[in-house]
């Protein structure tokens, strides 16, 4: 295996974060579509909730780690390019943020947080289908295929 490359190393790299990105942002996305269908129920562990909601406040720290890391090695060029797309996930983020607190305060008091969860998934949702995938176009970042089956 060979690690040299005509591939100027920051495409590797703002490459690789993407893909973290995506996987961050999809891992919250599919835990706030589960809570959400868990959220209807009658009654539901409070105990799972504050649990998936930490995963799902972790998963997008990682994507803001992973937007920070994408900006910090892209070209001058290319964040302008795709600043607009940045500008709206950060906002999408934000109020992924600011819901999860909304839910733990409603938890308190009883109320329905079932619309919060929902907010969360489409938030997310935008974020990854929406603005990342623009991103991805933009700075023509590639499409991984599943890794093959090697066998000796």
């Amino acid at each position: 295996m060979s690690f040299s490359s005509k591939i100027p190393h920051q495409i590797i790299l703002n490459d690789f974060y993407s893909e973290f990105l995506s996987l961050n942002l999809i891992h919250a996305m599919q835990s706030a579509k589960v809570l959400y269908h868990l959220s209807m129920e009658s009654s539901f562990s409070k105990e799972l909730l504050e649990s998936e909601l930490d995963r799902i406040e972790n998963n997008v720290r990682f994507g803001n780690a992973d937007i920070s890391k994408m900006v910090e090695h892209a070209s001058n060029e290319n964040k302008i390019k795709i600043s607009k797309y940045l500008k709206n996930i950060d906002q999408h983020l934000a109020t992924v943020y600011v819901d999860i607190k909304t839910i733990r305060k409603d938890l308190k008091q009883k109320e329905n947080i079932s619309p919060f969860l929902s907010d969360i998934y489409y938030q997310l949702k935008k974020s990854e289908y929406q603005d990342h995938k623009e991103i991805k176009r933009i700075l023509k970042f590639k499409t991984y295929n599943e890794p093959a089956i090697v066998k000796q």
